[in-house]
């Protein structure tokens, strides 16, 4: 668990939530750190009552009180229904507990004057943080993502681990449904801001590729209001047009003219070179030997015009991004090449969309001895689903030698000559084993299909 050692007063309790939902609790209180996990509570906390699956928060509270918290918050609701059970005890009724915590983040964030970029968008957020906080923390210390926190108890939780060490942050901010983009950017109040491209993610609530812009670009619109950076990937036609709608901007693309273009040159193990040149003259090129592919070079392209905006010394960029590595997370990747035996993993299993997938596909495209594409569903695509998989297994079908096909979704469709559906991973792994030949094998699926057991398998067979 993320820990912080954020600090508030009973004084600054009562300006967030209003002294009337403030009780027992004394002006002069100080409270060292948040917790939302009675397993994690250190004396002195304050504790945040959260609504899981399989418990209410607010049924942990007196437990809380006895590890040592010095105050909580508690849902309105429950506590009118259970007053008598905490008299004198210091509390801050809430009507959404979660939303509290939302409160006290975005007041500890408004204590610190540094650079907070919030990089929201389809594909490729967490793969530009991550080079982007590398560039930077050469030089500064960053405050960057932790695992999957960019969405509405993640990004309060990050902003609580601010203090005064840091020099900038660095924060994901994801969506699944309308309105998610536009809290988030509230709570953040970005300094600056990145789109990385437009496509098709979270089609279920989402519904259609309008339905991800109008989302999305809450934080465009956001940036524009209070007259902050917005970064405009010009590459993507849809968000090419905010170039002509903001006033506040950095255009980066590979066309001439931009603020910062740039062209891209994979060498024979398709390790990318990007020529930069600025508008400001400052014209340079950057091998990353640690990545592959076009897709992984234009995350990066977004990265290098953010840290140059930023004041970043091109030697420092072409420096750090030499010796850039990704990582390789809980098995699970975002297109990191692995060489198990005599075959090329491509562990791209993280996540999986319509748009993430056909890029992985391009990808697979550049490599030249025998191919298998491992496809897992692609899930929360609502009424596209079924058109959407078969878009993708028509294309896999030309680009792959064999194409292996994991979920019920998947399993439910016909599949071309070179497809196969398999229901158990390990079957996967075996057929991939019988293969006698060198193999460029891509994995890529949804987060719920949990692809990287095939990787695993591969690996320890």
């Amino acid at each position: 668990m993320i820990e912080n050692k954020a600090q508030f007063s009973g004084f600054e309790l009562k300006l967030i939530f209003k002294s009337q939902n403030v009780i027992n609790i004394e002006d002069d209180l100080i409270i060292k750190g948040i917790s939302i996990d009675t397993r994690q509570i250190s004396d002195g906390n304050l504790f945040v009552p959260l609504k899981g699956e399989n418990i209410d928060g607010n049924t942990l509270i007196k437990d809380a009180f006895e590890k040592g918290v010095l105050a909580s918050l508690i849902d309105r609701e429950y506590y009118e229904k259970n007053k008598s059970d905490f008299e004198n005890l210091p509390l801050i009724i809430v009507e959404d507990t979660l939303k509290g915590l939302g409160l006290l983040a975005n007041f500890h964030r408004k204590r610190f004057d540094i650079p907070v970029v919030a990089i929201g968008g389809s594909n490729g957020k967490t793969t530009t943080k991550e080079i982007l906080s590398h560039i930077l923390s050469v030089d500064n210390k960053v405050l960057k993502t932790y695992k999957n926190y960019n969405n509405q108890l993640g990004i309060p939780l990050m902003l609580l681990c601010l203090d005064e060490t840091y020099q900038v942050a660095i924060l994901e901010i994801g969506t699944n449904e309308p309105g998610e983009i536009a809290y988030l950017s509230e709570l953040l109040e970005p300094t600056h801001g990145l789109i990385t491209n437009i496509g098709k993610e979270h089609l279920e609530k989402l519904i259609d590729i309008v339905g991800v812009e109008m989302e999305e670009t809450f934080l465009f619109g956001h940036l524009r209001k209070f007259n902050k950076m917005s970064f405009i990937n010009y590459d993507d036609k849809i968000l090419s047009k905010y170039a002509n709608l903001l006033e506040t901007k950095y255009v980066f693309g590979q066309d001439e003219g931009m603020h910062l273009t740039y062209k891209v040159i994979l060498d024979e193990n398709l390790n990318p070179t990007l020529s930069i040149k600025t508008y400001d003259e400052k014209n340079f090129d950057v091998e990353i030997k640690g990545i592959v592919g076009h897709i992984q070079a234009y995350n990066a392209a977004a990265a290098i015009a953010i840290a140059m905006e930023l004041g970043e010394e091109t030697d420092i960029i072409k420096k750090a991004l030499a010796e850039y590595v990704p990582e390789s997370g809980n098995g699970y990747g975002r297109m990191l090449v692995e060489i198990i035996g005599q075959n090329t993993v491509l562990n791209d299993c993280y996540n999986a969309n319509p748009n993430s997938v056909s890029a992985a596909l391009d990808t697979l495209n550049l490599y030249s001895n025998y191919k298998i594409a491992v496809l897992g569903d692609m899930l929360e695509l609502g009424d596209n689903t079924v058109e959407e998989h078969k878009d993708i297994i028509e294309l896999a079908s030309i680009i792959a030698d064999e194409v292996y096909l994991y979920g019920s979704i998947y399993g439910g469709l016909e599949l071309k000559n070179n497809c196969s559906h398999f229901s158990d991973k390990n079957d996967i792994v075996k057929t991939i084993l019988k293969k006698d030949k060198p193999t460029t094998i891509l994995v890529k699926g949804s987060r719920g299909m949990r692809l990287e057991d095939v990787i695993i398998g591969l690996k320890s067979s």
